[in-house]
């Protein structure tokens, strides 16, 4: 996956109920990502090839769908 470029589209401060926290931690919780994120548990385990940038851009695909198609930097960058 190459890495987005920003649009320059400014997308506000986002506010984190509680539901979106949690569904954060959701897929913080996903292998791929925890790996990345985390740290691997096992030295054998080789690590996914994205960076963490591409991660939290991921993220923000999966939480904030219609903001992220605005603009997946700024909006990785919130999830950070």
């Amino acid at each position: 996956m190459a890495k987005k470029k920003d649009n320059g589209i400014t997308i506000l401060e986002i506010v984190w109920t509680d539901d979106l926290v949690w569904q954060l931690l959701a897929q913080i919780e996903l292998s791929e990502n925890r790996v990345m994120l985390l740290g691997k548990q096992k030295k054998g385990k080789n690590m996914s090839g994205d960076s963490k940038v591409m991660v939290y851009q991921c993220m923000a695909a999966a939480v904030f769908p219609q903001l992220h198609s605005q603009n997946a930097v700024a909006m990785g960058d919130q999830v950070k």
